[in-house]
């Protein structure tokens, strides 16, 4: 089970990571392809972030 401020600390990440994503995202949509590995990566590391949040939430339901 994790414990709250790590569970606080995961989600900061993932506030963190949305707001990269989208400035990525933004910049692909001015037709600057180069930003999709930024993207790809801060996609990468939302889903850690959740896999992580989900098996350590789930363990204590």
């Amino acid at each position: 089970m994790l414990e709250i401020e790590e569970v606080r600390s995961r989600l900061d990440s993932l506030e963190a990571r949305v707001r990269e994503a989208r400035a990525a995202a933004d910049v692909m949509a001015e037709g600057d392809a180069s930003a999709a590995s930024e993207l790809e990566a801060e996609l990468d590391g939302m889903a850690e972030d959740i896999a992580t949040l989900k098996a350590g939430v789930s363990t204590s339901l």
